[in-house]
């Protein structure tokens, strides 16, 4: 068994999670609405339905999703739950530095994000993150509440 040597694990902040069921909530109410007015089966209300079904599963995940960052002395890993899960041997990260950053700016939010070049970002709120530097010249931002531990531990690692 391989031994934890950092672990963190985030949720989306309480404060985010209602607003975004209160908003799925009257996408269903407006759908429920204009069906009644347009009537069953015309393309506004299939339109209306796959955006209900879309602002539902947004709904659901935001309730449920979370994210965990666990280092080993082989490896960081970021699970994504319940969307992905991402290794980085500690063989391929050149440096891990504790960094303040601006998610909407530099990558349009939070989650699972693309930046300019090659950057990503792996964040659930924030803007303190761990910039991992790899092998191959590209970045990655691991979004922390405890980003000086995290660098801290993988720096550790990579050295042994």
């Amino acid at each position: 068994m391989v031994a934890v040597v950092f672990r963190e694990t985030q949720r989306m902040p309480r404060s985010w999670r209602w607003p975004v069921i209160a908003l799925t909530g009257c996408g269903v109410v407006l759908y429920v609405w204009a069906a009644s007015i347009v009537g069953e089966g015309s393309l506004g209300t299939v339109v209306g339905a796959l955006a209900t079904l879309a602002g539902l599963c947004v709904g659901l995940l935001a309730t449920v999703a979370r994210m965990e960052v666990v280092m080993t002395r082989a490896a960081v890993e970021v699970r994504w739950v319940p969307l992905t899960r991402r290794t980085f041997p500690s063989a391929t990260i050149v440096s891990a530095e504790a960094v303040a950053y601006r998610p909407l700016r530099q990558f349009g939010g939070w989650g699972i994000r693309f930046g300019r070049g090659r950057t990503r970002a792996y964040s659930m709120s924030g803007d303190r993150a761990v910039r991992l530097t790899l092998v191959d010249g590209s970045e990655v931002f691991l979004g922390s509440l405890e980003p000086e531990a995290l660098a801290g531990a993988i720096e550790r690692a990579r050295i042994r």
